[in-house]
């Protein structure tokens, strides 16, 4: 609904406009956190995401341990991917409740933009994560091809993009790791079946939004169940941290979007906005205003302002004698 909050009218007035429209994250809507901040267990939607979300902690845990024990990169990448999944997750919920606050004299258009710097925050962990284990794998790919005194492989390791055992021999990744990834795809799939089925008796996008995450979700876990049983199978000892470099690769292009779209709020893009369905819903309901409190008024324009999940509306009108807008 639009509410009108101003103290004088010169031609224009602004107007704090809550629409929970649009959602930062990663690759996918970070849908669930409508769930996640109620603990009602009886509601199956509710429960369905406290499920999903607590088998990601343990998936992540699980990965990323059996990815260093049985020494499989890809493993670890997709245990990176995992984390990244939860961290974003959690950093949302926080920056969400702090977005809902009641606008006060300090913050006259809400705290919206803090939404937007958590947004800003998970995308650039994603990107750092990933470029830490993409130049990892680069590297273990490098010296098994090219050798550990090559020059590539010598200035290659100096670059501080991550952690990197140089020199360290490169051991197979073992057939458990494999076994673990194949059991991932399997609690993912039977998460997306459960979410999309209780999501569709709901009628609930968000819940059908979070079902898909669980299964794009699968696609990281399918390149190591490739990766480690293709290099067990061809005796090919670097197709393991090639499946890590592809998964890491799906971690950064997770990350430029939604870091795009935070700096682009941050500095004031009003383009995004302005073209959105919010945007038309927000210029159908200014006409009803104007017309119902200033008859005669015509309305010229209405300029949004994106502040996280929240919108600041200017509403620019011009009297029935002068038809150009004032102020």
């Amino acid at each position: 609904m639009l509410r009108v909050s101003t103290a004088g009218f010169r031609g224009s007035f602004r107007t704090f406009v809550r629409y929970h429209s649009h959602s930062h994250g990663h690759s996918h809507t970070h849908a669930a956190n409508a769930y996640l901040q109620t603990t009602n267990l009886r509601d199956p939607g509710v429960r369905i995401t406290w499920i999903g979300l607590l088998a990601n902690v343990g998936m992540a845990a699980g990965k990323g341990a059996g990815g260093i024990i049985f020494h499989s990169q890809s493993l670890i990448a997709d245990a990176i991917h995992a984390v990244s999944d939860l961290v974003s997750d959690f950093l949302t919920l926080a920056t969400v409740s702090v977005a809902k606050k009641p606008v006060t004299k300090a913050f006259p258009n809400g705290y919206g933009r803090i939404e937007t710097m958590g947004a800003f925050g998970v995308a650039a962990l994603l990107l750092i994560a990933g470029t830490s284990m993409g130049y990892s794998s680069i590297l273990t790919i490098a010296e098994f091809a090219l050798g550990t005194e090559s020059t590539f492989v010598h200035y290659f390791s100096m670059l501080p993009l991550g952690h990197h055992d140089h020199g360290k021999p490169l051991q197979m990744a073992e057939w458990n790791a494999m076994w673990i990834a194949l059991a991932s795809i399997g609690i993912k799939e039977a998460l997306f079946q459960a979410t999309n089925r209780i999501g569709k008796k709901q009628n609930s996008q968000v819940l059908i939004a979070n079902a898909w995450h669980h299964r794009v979700d699968c696609l990281a876990s399918a390149v190591s169940v490739a990766s480690i049983s293709g290099g067990q199978l061809l005796g090919l000892t670097w197709l393991d941290p090639f499946g890590g470099l592809i998964i890491s690769g799906m971690i950064i292009r997770a990350g430029i979007a939604p870091l795009k779209q935070a700096i682009s709020e941050l500095a004031g893009n009003t383009t995004v906005a302005n073209s959105s369905d919010t945007a038309e819903r927000v210029q159908d309901e200014a006409t009803l205003l104007v017309e119902r409190l200033l008859p005669g008024w015509q309305l010229e324009r209405v300029l949004l302002e994106q502040y996280g999940s929240n919108y600041v509306a200017t509403v620019f009108i011009s009297s029935p004698s002068k038809r150009t807008a004032l102020g």
